[in-house]
């Protein structure tokens, strides 16, 4: 395995280069484990404007569920998109007002947006199991991070090899991606 690597290796956590990219997203405020429900609204939102995604859905994560409430924690699900696709996401949602607050939320908690991802180096591992087992996973890449001499440098992401609610009940198969920089003196 080189310090680069496209795709880990499964159970090893590898550096890859990410490159930047748009994605259509879904920004909701609740518990992780609920992923499905909004991942499903995202995407018949897009197949509702023609909008077709450029890779597997992802996953980025704000806040910590070990010390957040997980009523309050944070996320956005995205698909990728090539930036034309951006564009015409955005023109849709900026013109519709009501995109900015759905699925019986407030503006503040739930809404479609377009991000930019920048390009960013990420210590990632592949995961495939239950779910709820994917706190020794995170910890295995924090380890290896701070092993490494970096430090996070932005949420940890997942992409879903698998969409959450594809597989049996609380499985999931993913790349957890944790973006790094060398670590500060």
């Amino acid at each position: 395995m080189t310090e680069h690597d496209t795709h880990p290796q499964p159970g090893e956590v590898a550096l890859m280069q990410g490159e930047g990219f748009s994605a259509v997203s879904l920004r909701r405020v609740g518990p992780y484990w609920k992923l499905s429900g909004p991942l499903t609204e995202l995407r018949e939102f897009m197949e509702k404007l023609g909008l077709d995604a450029s890779g597997p859905p992802i996953g980025v994560f704000y806040d910590d569920p070990e010390t957040t409430p997980q009523e309050e924690t944070r996320y956005n699900l995205a698909y990728p998109v090539h930036d034309e696709t951006a564009e015409r996401a955005r023109a849709v949602i900026d013109a519709t007002p009501e995109l900015r607050a759905i699925a019986g939320g407030d503006a503040s908690s739930s809404y479609f947006e377009v991000l930019k991802l920048p390009p960013t180096e990420a210590a990632a591992l592949e995961f495939q199991g239950a779910g709820s087992d994917s706190g020794p996973a995170y910890e295995k890449v924090q380890q290896w991070v701070a092993a490494r001499g970096r430090q996070p440098s932005g949420p940890p992401r997942e992409v879903y090899l698998a969409e959450p609610g594809t597989l049996p009940r609380g499985q999931v198969h993913l790349i957890i991606q944790q973006p790094v920089a060398p670590r500060e003196r």
